[in-house]
């Protein structure tokens, strides 16, 4: 059967603002061709491999090999990396080392030499200095071969984004050139046992001691925390900490750079997807940063968080999450072009032709989705954050419908690991998780037609807005938003207090899949 490459279907879509953000036509290609050849010929080869040997923590093997009366009980898999890492010498490392499946870190360093690194870091730093709307395309691309290799370039970009738009001139210059070269990577770090769409729990504290600040706590969860050199941490500070999360205010976020004093890697998790991906436990005790890395002005680091999740949640929760559904969809139609049931290629059965519509048609609106997220960024619209929690929500869940279907096509043989369809559906599934869980997405939504719900009024999402465009009368409200897609929410009563001065029913039947014009009161 014959299908589009991505390339082509990306440079579709991309093409009608390629002028308006300073780019050409033969830019675009040959961005998109360098990722996409990086991926066929260093990811896809290696990435069932990667998958199945993961990365692991130093310290634990070392451990085994100290136990017992010499006997040490391991798995073929543990037995299979301590032969090739043995001779580590784990006191340079104080006994922790992450050890990575074989040729992981060297594409790594194939990719930094590509580029795509320092695509969207400005030009004065070392970077491309090329627009977030062609960075997110690269992410999708890169994520098809390996999902592991996506998400990492997804959190470099938004770490050195964040780092560009609020840190000092100073630490700019310290970072970024190497941040654009790949020879340091970045991480985002807010996550803890406690708190992770509910930015307001946060529990590990700053405290400014004269030119420094003190951070203490224990952070959960962080895609390749403590392999990273470039960590962004989001903390609260120390003068609110004792307060109800309802009334805090002040947040502070801090670049802290790997081998800082105070500073450690407490191990990784046992992931069900991206393997070799470290998702790290990081502790700060005593941790002193210089006050030159605070981002942003003191007190304002949820705003700093904020900026940065809104941009992850285009470039992983849609780029990221798409990039592993055009690879299922793709499978599935070559298995449709394959697989004979009563006499008959699958690709005849209507049932089956209705899924590759609907796979299909769910990647040309997430694009478009995200592609229009991602302008609005580079445009400084302040519809962007809005837009790209819609975008995530849609986009993320489509994209386990797509590979979800994409299985169930495969029949009994998608259920084996040689299918490569086990893979994408562990890698896929946490994209309704990360960057924002999907249901407090959705509260926030929907809080300026209904009043805010729970997670509104606890301040658990991270920014509060208030709809302020109430002016445009009835009608307009009752198409609603594209922020529902195709869902059907139980909405009855709006409240549309400066354009009616009551309350009006709107049956869900009536909740239109339309686009109206937001006007948002800042953060």
């Amino acid at each position: 059967m014959t299908m589009i490459s991505q390339i082509d279907e990306l440079k579709k879509l991309l093409a009608p603002k390629v002028p308006e953000l300073g780019l050409d036509e033969g830019t675009v290609e040959n961005i998109l061709s360098t990722a996409s050849d990086f991926s066929e010929k260093e990811l896809k080869p290696s990435a069932l491999k990667w998958e199945e040997i993961g990365t692991h923590f130093w310290q634990i093997y070392d451990a085994k090999l100290r136990s017992g009366n010499g006997r040490v009980e391991l798995t073929e898999n543990e037995y299979r990396i301590l032969e090739k890492y043995r001779c580590i010498d784990n006191a340079e490392a104080k006994g922790k080392r992450l050890v990575f499946p074989e040729y992981f870190e060297e594409a790594h360093r194939k990719l930094a030499g590509t580029g795509l690194t320092g695509l969207c870091i400005p030009e004065e730093y070392g970077g491309m200095g090329f627009p977030f709307s062609l960075y997110c395309p690269v992410i999708e691309i890169l994520s098809g071969g390996d999902a592991s290799f996506g998400v990492h370039l997804s959190i470099h970009g938004t770490a050195s984004d964040l780092i560009n738009r609020y840190g000092t001139v100073v630490l700019k210059e310290r970072l970024l050139p190497a941040m654009a070269s790949g020879k340091k990577l970045g991480c985002l770090v807010f996550t803890e046992p406690s708190g992770g769409s509910d930015l307001k729990a946060v529990s590990t504290t700053s405290e400014f001691t004269g030119n420094s600040c003190r951070i203490n706590g224990t952070k959960f969860s962080i895609t390749n925390g403590g392999y990273s050199d470039v960590h962004v941490v989001f903390t609260v500070d120390k003068e609110d900490y004792n307060l109800p999360f309802a009334q805090r205010k002040k947040y502070n976020t801090f670049v802290v750079e790997k081998g800082t004093e105070g500073f450690e890697l407490l191990g990784i998790g046992n992931t069900m997807g991206w393997r070799p991906s470290p998702t790290s436990m990081l502790k700060f005790e005593n941790c002193d940063v210089p006050v030159d890395n605070l981002l942003g002005e003191k007190g304002s680091g949820r705003m700093v968080l904020s900026t940065g999740l809104s941009a992850g949640r285009v470039s992983f929760g849609c780029a990221w999450s798409l990039g592993i559904a055009d690879a299922a969809y793709r499978k599935a139609m070559e298995r449709a072009d394959k697989r004979v049931t009563f006499g008959e290629k699958i690709k005849n059965h209507p049932e089956i032709r209705k899924h590759l519509a609907d796979m299909y048609r769910y990647l040309c609106i997430g694009r478009e989705k995200y592609l229009h997220a991602a302008y609005l960024k580079d445009k400084n619209d302040p519809d962007f954050p809005f837009e790209a929690t819609i975008s995530k929500i849609f986009c993320s869940e489509r994209a386990e419908d797509i590979v979800r279907t994409a299985y169930q096509m495969h029949g009994h043989f998608g259920y084996m690991e040689g299918s490569g369809m086990p893979v994408l559906f562990r890698n896929v599934m946490v994209a309704t998780v990360g960057e924002g869980a999907t249901e407090v997405l959705r509260d926030r939504v929907i809080a300026p037609y209904v009043g805010k719900g729970k997670y509104s009024r606890t301040g658990a999402i991270e920014y509060d807005r208030s709809f302020i465009d109430m002016n445009l009368g009835e009608e307009t409200f009752r198409e609603l938003s594209q922020a529902l897609g195709d869902e059907v929410y139980p909405c009855y009563e709006i409240l549309l207090s400066k354009a009616t001065g009551k309350k009006i029913r709107v049956p869900a039947t009536e909740i239109k899949h339309l686009t109206i014009n937001w006007k948002l009161n800042g953060l």
